[in-house]
């Protein structure tokens, strides 16, 4: 699209659905060639030498394979992920991120040096207000469709549930799914788990031998789509087991929940280690190999959930929500602020 916008003379931007650290981490545009040196182990599992800044950005051992797969593997089309980032990044006028300068300004002042363009903010893209017009008028709503959930959620305490959810993207295995069924019944904790099947498994082995017998009534299993935000709005729900998604970030910070962290793909763990740089959650313990045991995610849970190690972790989540990710004043402001620099930037010469 790029290559058509400069024939046609026409301005394009490239907006990127990674947030500003992982892309500060891939770094420059000449990094994103599979064969540089971006893409071997001891690489990416180090902070970049061109953040000049303290940071923690770095792959775990067990990412550098899912992350070169994913970002040098070509499809169909001779393109790989890294080609099509690349190739937006350099042809483009200029850059739009999700993202908010009082969250992730340095990496953002980065990537306008690496990138050597515009760079604009957009904020942070929350979801609509519950009630708003765009959602009553959806038709769509999960207390229509499934109101036996939100009864459970009614007969919890506030802020206690723990939800727990892995994206579309991104199916655990068998084994995956058993230990983290362990893990929140070791927890002893509520929580609300939202599980995908994993293709070819059979539903009577999808999860452990009893399991929702002895969880029932302080856990709450749903096997289909629900409107994630509808949920994570119900003031029962506390804290999240979040793979550290963007859109998942946002809104569960939104709400102000506490994050447990599991990151399982691409940008996630870059994200992960960004959220714990900015206290904004706490990572399950993983092995070399990137397997997780119940005791660490149950570890985890009590942490970020009731114990006092967690406490500030709680009261920075509340802060951020008020200050940052639902603060509408603030959010509007990129957007008139965007809409402001868009005009420039397509009148400059």
């Amino acid at each position: 699209m790029t290559d058509i916008g400069a024939k046609l003379n026409i301005h394009t931007a490239f907006f990127s659905g990674f947030y500003a650290p992982f892309l500060a981490f891939v770094g420059p545009i000449s990094e994103y060639n599979g064969s540089n040196s971006s893409s071997t182990q001891e690489f990416l599992t180090s902070v970049p030498e061109w953040i000049p800044f303290p940071s923690s950005l770095a792959c775990r051992y067990h990412e550098v394979v899912c992350m070169n797969e994913i970002w040098n593997t070509k499809d169909a089309t001779g393109l790989s992920t890294g080609d099509r980032q690349a190739k937006g990044t350099q042809g483009c006028n200029f850059i739009l991120l999700k993202s908010c300068l009082e969250l992730d300004g340095d990496y953002v002042s980065l990537l306008k040096d690496l990138y050597q363009k515009p760079v604009l903010s957009i904020g942070l893209l929350p979801p609509p207000a519950l009630g708003s017009s765009s959602r009553s008028n959806s038709g769509d709503s999960s207390k229509n469709s499934n109101p036996e959930m939100f009864h459970w959620l009614e007969k919890q305490q506030p802020k206690s549930v723990v939800y727990v959810a892995f994206g579309s993207e991104y199916k655990m295995n068998i084994h995956e799914i058993h230990e983290l069924a362990f893990g929140l019944e070791t927890s002893e904790l509520p929580f609300f788990w939202v599980l995908r099947k994993p293709e070819g498994i059979d539903e009577s082995s999808l999860l452990p031998s009893g399991f929702e017998d002895r969880i029932r009534g302080r856990g709450y299993m749903c096997f289909g789509w629900i409107s994630q935000v509808e949920v994570l709005a119900h003031t029962a729900i506390g804290g999240s087991v979040c793979h550290c998604g963007s859109s998942s970030i946002s809104e569960n910070l939104f709400f102000g929940h506490s994050q447990i962290l599991m990151p399982m793909i691409i940008d996630q763990g870059i994200n992960a280690r960004f959220l714990v740089e900015k206290g904004l959650g706490f990572e399950v313990e993983r092995n070399k190999d990137g397997s997780f045991t119940r005791e660490a995610v149950a570890r985890s849970m009590r942490i970020v959930m009731v114990e006092p190690g967690g406490k500030q972790l709680r009261q920075k989540a509340l802060q951020m929500s008020k200050h940052i990710f639902s603060n509408q004043d603030l959010q509007g402001e990129y957007m008139h602020k965007f809409i402001s620099s868009l005009g420039q930037l397509l009148t400059k010469e």
